[in-house]
């Protein structure tokens, strides 16, 4: 099935710590004895044993110069003394040989050192460099302490396992001089130190087919064994879905906003998924007021609707016009905003605010609302602070309990209105499914500004209960 056929409900970010290690190791490459005398005397000997004074008269060395060569073969280990007082092969040195009479080819231990990033999960090491997007909007899966305290002596284990695989993805020993000849061999793993940690982010997209039951999600093609990764994010997406919202929602929105087409299309144990299609697509067609949509709000084909209809306000303001202000606000749902194509789509608001040109004039205010369970939750504040560090001036707090905080809203009062519910049906999908519709509908936007404005009304926002201000001046 293709993606039209399984539309995708939402996607979110999950971060995987990866941990970047500075290995030290040494590795023996077979290579040929560029002394003469050492060579011929190992050739000489392994044609048959030798006492010393037979090689000095055979090679015209004097007994200084004997002494140093056999001296150093046997400090090296590769000639020993018989009963008989004859120099033989060691073992090693048995194995240098092919055949006999030939050049002998012995091993030699090359120090090396390689820096590689791991997961700490799975130890995957990864290739790709890590996203510089940061920490923020995404779900972090953790790592166990233990684990970390111990990574070192997990990597020398996994990195003595992988070496010839290491070595064949050119991820170590890339020169092209350690390349040539045979494939190298591992001799030992030295001091391992872990010297740096960023974020790895992993977005992934949640599908729903045809019959409303959600698609298994794609591994990340980034891990050569996926598998602990995928029960972690499945783990976790257990842990924090909310419990099901459905006649909440209904009850609270989908009526107030005289939705007809949700409450036919989204059912308690089922979603019309065929159906969502067919009216997106009709009511896009036919130029509707009132375009259902499926996903986040700030997934690229939502957002794009959101800013089309956004700058068309833009391009009819009058000049001196006073500025409109724009409500965003966030739903408490555990999955909202776990995307970094949220902060795009919050920038692209900002540098919107204007007209251009040299005579400049402010259309709108942005005014994002993100609900807090209570104005003391320090912990909160300070995520959600962190969170949208780069968008200070434009962030307020909301005492959490708009519809219940289970639906989304964008207005432009008396000229474009969006509304998401969030739906949590546990026993359906994994994760929130978002859906709502976009307007334009002068009737459907008056209703959606009236629950607005009984939650926050933006003439009265400084006596008005629900409102906390600028979200990093709360409690300071």
């Amino acid at each position: 099935m293709n993606n039209e056929v399984n539309p995708i409900y939402h996607e979110i970010d999950f971060v995987v710590p990866v941990h970047r290690f500075k290995i030290n190791f040494s590795y023996s490459k077979e290579r040929g004895i560029r002394s003469f005398i050492r060579e011929f005397i190992l050739r000489l000997v392994h044609i048959s044993p030798m006492k010393p004074a037979n090689i000095a008269i055979f090679f015209g060395l004097s007994h200084i110069e004997m002494s140093e060569a056999i001296s150093d073969l046997i400090n090296r280990g590769d000639l020993g003394l018989s009963n008989d007082g004859e120099l033989v092969l060691t073992h090693t040195s048995k194995n240098y040989f092919q055949e006999l009479g030939s050049s002998p080819i012995l091993p030699t231990i090359i120090d090396n050192h390689v820096s590689l990033w791991y997961e700490l999960n799975s130890f995957n090491c990864i290739r790709k460099k890590y996203d510089e997007s940061g920490w923020g909007s995404c779900i972090e899966l953790s790592i166990d302490n233990e684990i970390v305290s111990n990574s070192p002596k997990h990597i020398k284990s996994v990195f003595q396992k992988n070496f010839y695989k290491y070595f064949e993805e050119n991820r170590i020993l890339s020169n092209e001089s350690d390349r040539i000849g045979k494939q190298p061999n591992i001799y030992s793993v030295g001091e391992i130190n872990r010297i740096s940690r960023a974020p790895l982010r992993l977005t992934t997209q949640f599908q729903i087919d045809q019959d409303g039951r959600p698609v298994e999600r794609k591994d990340s093609d980034l891990f050569s064994d996926p598998s602990v990764i995928h029960e972690l994010i499945t783990e976790h997406i257990c842990k924090i879905q909310k419990t099901d919202n459905f006649e909440d929602i209904v009850i609270d929105a989908v009526t107030t906003f005289d939705d007809d087409l949700t409450l036919d299309l989204v059912k308690p144990d089922s979603i019309d998924v065929e159906g969502y299609v067919l009216a997106i697509l009709l009511s896009i067609s036919n130029n509707e007021a009132t375009i259902p949509l499926i996903g986040p709000i700030y997934s690229e084909n939502n957002w794009n609707r959101v800013m089309e209809n956004i700058i068309n306000i833009g391009d009819k303001v009058e000049k001196n016009q006073k500025p409109i202000e724009l409500i965003w606000v966030a739903p408490s749902d555990p999955f909202w905003g776990k995307s970094y194509r949220l902060n795009g789509c919050i920038s692209e608001l900002l540098r919107n605010e204007q007209t251009s040109g040299k005579k400049s004039q402010r259309i709108y205010n942005s005014n994002i609302y993100i609900q807090i369970e209570k104005h003391y939750d320090r912990r909160m504040i300070n995520d959600y602070e962190h969170e949208f560090k780069d968008f200070k001036s434009c962030i307020y707090g909301l005492i959490e309990g708009f519809l219940n905080g289970n639906v989304e809203i964008i207005l432009i009062p008396g000229q474009f209105a969006a509304v998401i519910y969030h739906f949590s049906m546990p026993e359906v999908l994994p994760v929130t499914f978002p859906a709502g519709f976009t307007s334009t509908d002068r009737v459907k936007i008056k209703m959606v500004e009236e629950v607005v404005n009984e939650y926050i009304d933006p003439d009265q926002v400084s006596n008005n209960i629900n409102f906390l201000g600028l979200l990093s001046n709360i409690n300071k």
